[in-house]
């Protein structure tokens, strides 16, 4: 049932961000593939049960379903995070590419944690 629950909330979430592509476009930013190093800017941050959703548009690069990433602040801190699970047009996906608006799910961090601004990339180094 919990999974159920942040499964629902993130499809929730990618479903309320304003979107500039269109529905038949999905296949195509799932799977572009990418030269580029991740960018992503945080439009939204979302809190379910026991995770946080983040919502936003990839700039360049692709993001994965699975793996680490980095929480970059307008303040300069960097924190890692966990991803659970990533959406794209209100379905499940394993990945997706620059263009595409996501909600992605992650641990590791708290709603305060995270703000609009706020960009994530494929590491803190």
């Amino acid at each position: 049932m919990r999974y159920f629950v942040s499964t629902l909330a993130l499809l929730l979430a990618s479903a309320c961000t304003a979107d500039d592509t269109a529905p038949g476009d999905v296949n195509a930013l799932a799977s572009a593939p990418s030269d580029s190093n991740l960018l992503m800017d945080v439009m939204d941050v979302f809190k379910t049960r026991d995770s946080i959703i983040i919502t936003g548009k990839i700039e360049s690069g692709t993001m994965g379903n699975s793996g680490t990433l980095c929480l970059n602040s307008t303040d300069g801190g960097k924190t890692k995070v966990s991803v659970l699970a990533l959406s794209l047009n209100s379905k499940l996906v394993e990945n997706a590419s620059e263009g595409a608006i996501v909600g992605v799910q992650v641990t590791g961090i708290t709603k305060d944690d995270v703000s609009k601004g706020d960009s994530i990339t494929e590491s803190c180094d």
